[in-house]
């Protein structure tokens, strides 16, 4: 998982661990319960149980006991805290070990390190030194084939040089070239993410896109869900939900260069998925388009298979 400072890389992997721990739904996505182990290198705890607590109060529910925690900004009375803290001042061999033998306490868990660096001391633009934690993550899955590693890292900052700078949304590969020291990671691991801050500081959307290997995903734009504010006016969040585009936007933003031209075509009006296949698009890319019109909010459901594109 990759993302620029301050785009909300934390909270989205704590939303993640409540829906993972509770079983509840992620933004339309069904969720396996699972136990989560985070290590949370630059959370405030303060931070930390403010949106917990805030994503229990959205949700109505109590909260879910599957976690187990580790803040390194946290109290160093607090227990895990500074087991943490211990274990981070160990050499990278007994650092792999400890968090092996957590791991053996929870074989089905997803391990949580955000960031990546914090926990990892490695040079991460030298393959070698990747090499070792990659086959040590390789290890553990097969002594443990359920278990999950995730791993966040920042992106670099934009070149003040450079005019350009890739699409989350239409060059997924591209952009996440610059999550800063990352891609070595990223060019093994299974599934690869980002998450791109938009738009005005009041609208709190992301953009959210990312590739499985071997298979692209399906973008999402995310906006922060509110629960009012706290004493001091800062807004309390609560996780995530899907958005749609709103009224003023391009749709072009969230569409392919190749759906775009199909989008432009589609007269106003009842249309199906045959439509856009007529249109040259592959069957499976006409309905990927299909969803995303719908999750975007840009056509109308029909009955029986048919949807409805308004008068721009």
């Amino acid at each position: 998982m990759s993302g620029g400072f301050g785009a909300a890389k934390s909270p989205l992997l704590l939303d993640w661990a409540f829906s993972l721990t509770t079983g509840l739904a992620w933004c339309g996505h069904k969720v396996r319960p699972r136990p989560v182990i985070i290590f949370a290198h630059e959370t405030p705890d303060w931070s930390f149980w403010r949106s917990w607590t805030m994503l229990g109060e959205r949700h109505g529910i109590a909260l879910p006991e599957g976690i187990e925690l580790f803040l390194e900004a946290g109290s160093e009375e607090t227990e895990s805290t500074s087991e943490l803290l211990n274990v981070l001042s160990q050499p990278m061999e007994k650092r792999m070990a400890w968090l092996e033998a957590k791991a053996a306490t929870k074989p089905n868990a997803v391990i949580v390190v955000d960031p990546f660096n914090m926990f990892f001391p490695i040079d991460t633009k030298k393959g070698s030194h990747v090499m070792v934690v990659y086959k040590w993550c390789r290890m553990l899955h097969r002594k443990f084939p359920a278990l999950t590693f995730i791993f966040s890292f920042n992106t670099r900052k934009k070149s003040r040089i450079s005019q350009q700078h890739p699409s989350l949304i239409k060059d997924p590969r591209d952009w996440l070239e610059e999550a800063s020291g990352g891609l070595e990671i990223q060019s093994r691991s299974d599934v690869r993410l980002g998450l791109e801050y938009k738009g005005d500081p009041g609208d709190r959307l992301f953009y959210f896109n990312g590739w499985r290997r071997g298979e692209d995903m399906e973008p999402m734009l995310l906006e922060s869900v509110i629960l009012g504010e706290d004493a001091d006016g800062k807004p309390k969040l609560a996780g995530f939900k899907p958005s749609l585009l709103r009224p003023d936007e391009d749709p072009d933003e969230m569409l392919t260069p190749r759906q775009v031209d199909v989008w432009r075509g589609l007269a106003p009006g009842e249309f199906t998925v045959h439509d856009l296949e007529a249109a040259g698009l592959p069957r499976s890319s006409a309905y990927n388009m299909r969803n995303r019109l719908i999750r975007l909010g840009l056509v109308k459901k029909l009955e029986e298979g048919k949807f409805l594109k308004e008068e721009s």
